[in-house]
């Protein structure tokens, strides 16, 4: 449902970066680029589809 709407699909280095911080971090060093099954950009196409239809 994230990737059809268009929200970020991050690893959980992305959770213990802001805790570590305090902050919420920079979503895209932390994008999930490869899924379980081996299909690749998924996240980011669904991402930059929804952004491209607003």
């Amino acid at each position: 449902m994230a990737i059809l709407n268009g929200k970020w699909v991050v690893t959980m280095e992305w959770l213990m970066a802001c805790v570590d911080v305090g902050r919420v971090v920079n979503e895209e060093p932390y994008e999930v680029h490869l899924d379980t099954h081996g299909c690749s950009g998924g996240p980011t196409a669904g991402r930059l589809r929804a952004l491209s239809n607003e």
